[in-house]
C-alpha cells in the first residue's frame, strides 16, 4: 500500500508545468496561456523571446485575462486541451467603474464596444501589445466640456503609430453633445486617453484595464477643457505631465 502510495506521488511529482499568463478564456471551461521563455538563439548564440500557446481545461472558471497561472500535464481533454489549471499564481488588476455617476445608460458602453467593422479587424493589434485606441474606436468623455461621446481619428504623434494607451492625446471627432454645450457634433477635438477596457501592463507585472473607453477634452498647450473629471483615471497621466486632470480625477489608480 505504501509502494502504491509512493508511486503515485512519484508520478504526480513527474508531470510538467509551465507558468503563462492567461490572454483569452472565451471559450468554455478553457483557456489559452501563452508561455514565454528567453532562450539563446541556436545560430546567432543571442538570447530571443519565444511564445508559444496552450489549451489548459479550468472548470470552475477561475482565470481571467491578464492573471498569471499555473497549468499541469493531463491526459487528453479535446483535440487541443492536454493541460489543466493547477493554481492562479497573480491576479491581474480590474477596475469597475459606475457609469450612471457620469450620466451614462448601463449597457450602452457594451453595445458600442461589441461593434466591430473591417477597420476594426485590419487594424487588429498583434500579440504583446497592450495599446488598444486606434482608428474609429469610440470612447466616452469624462469630463464636462459638453461632448458625450467621441470617435477615434488617430493617435497625436508620428512614434505612436496607428494606436494610442493610456496617457497619448488622440484627434477625435464629436459623435454626440450635450444641446447646449459649445462644443458641437461634428468638431473635431484634442484629448487624451484615461481609461482603457484593453488590459495594460505596467513595469511592475501587474495589469490594469477599465469597463470603458475614455478620455478627456485638451487645449493646444494641453490643459483641460472642462472644470471636473468624473471616475478614476490611470495613474500613466502624471508620467506624461498631465497633473491638472489627475488634481481633477476622484481617484487616480
Amino acid at each position: 500500500m505504501a509502494d502504491t502510495k509512493a508511486a503515485n506521488q512519484s508520478e504526480k511529482a513527474n508531470k510538467n508545468e509551465k507558468v503563462g499568463a492567461v490572454v483569452s478564456n472565451k471559450m468554455a471551461k478553457t483557456i489559452v496561456v501563452v508561455v514565454t521563455r528567453r532562450v539563446p538563439h541556436p545560430l546567432y548564440k543571442r538570447i530571443v523571446t519565444k511564445r508559444k500557446k496552450f489549451y489548459a481545461h479550468d472548470e470552475e472558471g477561475r482565470a481571467n485575462v491578464g492573471d498569471v497561472v499555473r497549468i499541469i500535464e493531463c491526459r487528453p481533454m479535446s483535440k487541443l486541451k492536454r493541460w489543466r489549471l493547477g493554481e492562479v499564481v497573480r491576479k491581474a488588476v480590474q477596475v469597475t467603474t459606475d457609469l450612471s455617476s457620469i450620466g451614462i445608460e448601463a449597457g450602452t458602453e457594451k453595445l458600442v464596444s461589441k461593434k466591430k467593422g473591417r477597420g476594426a479587424r485590419r487594424l487588429r493589434p498583434a500579440y504583446g501589445e497592450t495599446l488598444m485606441i486606434g482608428m474609429r474606436t469610440i470612447l466616452e468623455v469624462a469630463d464636462n466640456s459638453g461632448a458625450r461621446r467621441l470617435q477615434c481619428i488617430l493617435p497625436r504623434g508620428g512614434d505612436l503609430g496607428l494606436r494610442a494607451g493610456l496617457g497619448d492625446v488622440i484627434t477625435a471627432s464629436v459623435k454626440e453633445a450635450a444641446p447646449d454645450s459649445a462644443i458641437k457634433k461634428g468638431k473635431v477635438v484634442r484629448c487624451v486617453v484615461v481609461r482603457m477596457r484593453k488590459e495594460t501592463r505596467r513595469k511592475d507585472g501587474t495589469y490594469i484595464r477599465f469597463d470603458s473607453n475614455a478620455a478627456v477634452l485638451i487645449s493646444d498647450v494641453g490643459e483641460p477643457i472642462g472644470t471636473r473629471v468624473f471616475g478614476p483615471v490611470a495613474r500613466e497621466l502624471r508620467e506624461k505631465k498631465y497633473m491638472k486632470i489627475v488634481s481633477l480625477a476622484p481617484e487616480v489608480i
